[in-house]
């Protein structure tokens, strides 16, 4: 299957995706279940720190979630 997304993981990418005003949804890993899915349809990457991440007013931690965005 061919990846048609880009994980944010680095700061630098993190500042890409809030300058471009880039639409960014969030995923979550379920290791139990074994599969990744979608937590929420997200939109505009407001602010970000080492450990957190604010979409739409919602903060997620960096740590617990995937931040993604479409290529087109």
């Amino acid at each position: 299957m061919v990846q048609r997304y880009r994980i944010l993981e680095t700061d630098i990418e993190m500042f890409a995706a809030a300058l471009s005003k880039a639409h960014v949804y969030i995923a979550f890993d379920d290791e139990e279940a074994g599969y990744k899915y979608v937590v929420a349809h997200g939109g505009r990457l407001e602010m970000y720190s080492p450990d957190f991440v604010r979409i739409a007013g919602v903060y997620y931690s960096r740590k617990t979630y995937e931040f993604r965005v479409h290529l087109w």
